[in-house]
């Protein structure tokens, strides 16, 4: 299989999620802006669980640039990791309407830590099947955020225990972390592309 018919496939899939994720909204219940006030844990969940479904959108794109064909290792790896991606809109409406409960904010966090496996797991496939000559391959094949984002997520899970709060500043932490990181892994897959086209 091409690799952009799975890019195009996947594309559509989290552009599915976030509608979702949108249209949970309600309408505020007067004109005046105290009204949103309510709204507030919906809009903080919803804008943390879009970032995090838009640093995925990013990097998924990134590694998929390495390979012109896919196996059927890659596409189950890609289909189990989009699995966990559609519970997202789930999770996300039951920690905001419940944001002052562990268990939503562990439930979140679980979800966030097997769709991050889930990734790595569907990285590792890709850079498999990549050359081990080449450049953008091994760029994937060093990338490290996605592991250590797997314990970042692992101590917010933890933090669920004691804090819903403190759990969802540490998936906070994490969406940051893969920002800061995927804003240096994207300049390099950039560089090295621009050395393998010339």
């Amino acid at each position: 299989m091409q690799s952009s018919r799975l890019e195009a496939f996947s594309d559509a899939i989290l552009a599915i999620v976030i509608t979702i994720m949108v249209l949970q909204f309600q309408m505020p219940k007067g004109p005046h802006i105290y009204d949103l006030l309510p709204l507030l844990p919906k809009l903080l969940a919803y804008t943390l669980s879009y970032f995090f479904v838009i640093l995925y959108w990013i990097n998924h794109h990134h590694i998929l640039l390495s390979v012109k064909l896919v196996n059927a290792k890659i596409i189950w790896a890609n289909v189990i990791w989009l699995f966990f991606m559609s519970f997202i809109p789930f999770t996300t409406s039951w920690v905001s309407k419940y944001h002052m409960y562990r268990m939503p904010s562990m439930v979140y966090g679980i979800l966030l830590l097997f769709t991050g496996m889930s990734y790595v797991f569907l990285q590792k496939e890709i850079y498999n099947m990549t050359d081990e000559k080449d450049q953008l391959g091994q760029t994937i094949g060093q990338d490290k955020k996605g592991t250590l984002s797997l314990a970042l997520c692992s101590i917010g899970i933890i933090l669920s225990f004691f804090s819903s709060h403190l759990a969802m500043a540490c998936y906070l932490l994490t969406a940051i972390f893969w920002f800061v990181q995927g804003k240096v892994f994207s300049k390099v897959i950039t560089t090295t592309q621009t050395d393998t086209d010339e």
